[in-house]
């Protein structure tokens, strides 16, 4: 079932040093550019072949910052968009425990990291799935808050079936009859938005304990050393696959809200 509404949102635009990109914080970085003001100095003052041999250093160190993995994550936590304060603090919790998911792989053994990395993976995924599916709900959200603070459909409902009843000519009762099946889908519409927007957040409290629950068993598989880690890692996919199969239920239903 479709409904047909206006929204009105408020676009925020985010902070710019939020949204640069992970090459130009490396390029930007004070110790690359040092790097390579000392490759230009000890090219033109010591040796010439100095230049080329510090630019090769200094690109390393660029590449080295722009692909690191926190980096990049960290730059996409940042450049984010705000979402409907309903969900706002438990997507904010969520992103808590995929940081503390991701110190935990990143500080684990080095035989046992590669086991556990998958796991990772599919949390970033997971959370960034999350996103989506709130801000496509904040849309709907918003609009819903927006429409609550002044609704009189009820009253307007029995305006019009006052009227309703009293009317005798045929064409006033059927323009009556389109007024009040308007009305009434304007009030199906909010009240499915409020239902699947308490169904979300239902949704991302059981996220949040899941992962929680994800993370305490990341600690655990830390200790038991790659062989029992990676037999153990697989009940572990399940339940971020499950948690991502649920949010497949939730993106066909809002889709269906949506035109």
């Amino acid at each position: 079932m479709q409904f047909e509404f206006e929204l009105s949102t408020q676009t925020q635009t985010p902070n710019s040093n939020s949204m640069r990109s992970p090459y130009l914080t490396a390029l930007f970085n004070p110790l690359n550019i040092a790097t390579l003001m000392l490759a230009v100095a000890a090219g033109l003052c010591a040796a010439w072949w100095l230049f080329p041999l510090g630019l090769i250093v200094w690109g390393v160190m660029v590449y080295g910052i722009a692909s690191d993995p926190s980096l990049r994550r960290m730059q996409m936590m940042q450049a984010r968009a705000p979402m409907a304060q309903r969900f706002q603090p438990l997507f904010d919790r969520i992103e808590r425990a995929q940081a503390s998911i991701y110190n935990t792989v990143s500080d684990s053994h080095r035989r046992v990291q590669p086991i556990l990395e998958p796991l990772r993976d599919e949390v970033d995924a997971l959370v960034e799935r999350a996103y989506q599916l709130c801000q496509r709900m904040t849309v709907l959200e918003n609009y819903r808050s927006v429409q609550a603070v002044n609704d009189n459909s009820q009253a307007e409902l029995f305006r019009i079936d006052t009227q309703l009843a009293e009317a005798t000519d045929p064409l006033v009762k059927r323009e009556y009859e389109e007024a009040r099946r308007a009305v009434q889908k304007r009030i199906d519409a909010l009240q499915a938005i409020g239902t699947q927007s308490a169904r979300v957040e239902a949704q991302l409290s059981s996220m949040i304990a899941a992962l929680s629950g994800v993370q305490a068993e990341l600690v655990r598989l830390h200790a038991l050393g790659p062989e029992l880690a990676g037999q153990l890692v697989p009940a572990q996919q399940r339940v971020l696959r499950e948690l991502s199969s649920q949010l497949s239920q939730f993106e066909q239903e809002v889709a269906r809200l949506s035109l």
